[in-house]
């Protein structure tokens, strides 16, 4: 015998079906949306992120570092034990310090200026590329890295660099 009249759980689904239909639209555009935050972050140049954060620091750390040596070299001769040099060779030591500092403030200062600020366009264009603006992170490592080549910050700059527009190429 067939049932003519739906029963009471079938009446009930019946009028909730526009509901539960824009809850499963509503999950499937969730999970939709979550696997594209997946492939964002798939496309993140994290390696290149990493490798341009760490080089950013150093460089940055060397520039603050370049403030000190002045002070360092002006301590020298208080660090000498009483007995080990005459009062003459200390008065000579200190007077061929001073000279060396001043030639040094003329040098040192603007190293020092030039490291801050490349550290900062380093740190700084490693974060954009993480953001997704691979092109402009990418050239801000890598301008400011390519004159620190001679030490090891400066390839671990331009390969961090390289790695952030590699990845936009690769999208």
């Amino acid at each position: 015998m067939q049932r003519i009249l739906p029963s009471v759980n079938e009446k009930w689904w019946f009028k909730n079906f526009r509901k539960r239909r824009k809850i499963i639209y509503f999950i499937k555009k969730k999970t939709e949306s979550m696997e594209e935050v997946k492939d964002v972050q798939k496309n993140k140049p994290l390696a290149g992120f990493i490798l341009s954060l760490i080089a950013g620091i150093l460089i940055l750390f060397g520039g603050i570092m370049i403030f000190f040596v002045p002070g360092i070299i002006q301590s020298i001769p208080e660090s000498i034990p009483e007995g080990a040099m005459t009062e003459e060779e200390i008065e000579e030591m200190e007077e061929g310090i001073s000279i060396a500092i001043s030639t040094l403030d003329e040098i040192l200062i603007p190293l020092a200026i030039i490291g801050l600020i490349s550290g900062i366009l380093i740190i700084s264009g490693a974060v954009l590329g993480y953001q997704g603006k691979n092109m402009l992170g990418g050239l801000l490592v890598l301008i400011p890295s390519v004159f620190y080549i001679p030490a090891i910050v400066g390839i671990i700059g331009v390969i961090g660099g390289a790695l952030i527009i590699w990845r936009l190429e690769k999208r």
